[in-house]
């Protein structure tokens, strides 16, 4: 996952 995912997928990163 990116560190600024707009969707969360397995991991929630920023966007939570």
């Amino acid at each position: 996952n990116f560190p600024l995912d707009l969707a969360v997928s397995e991991v929630p990163s920023i966007n939570g």
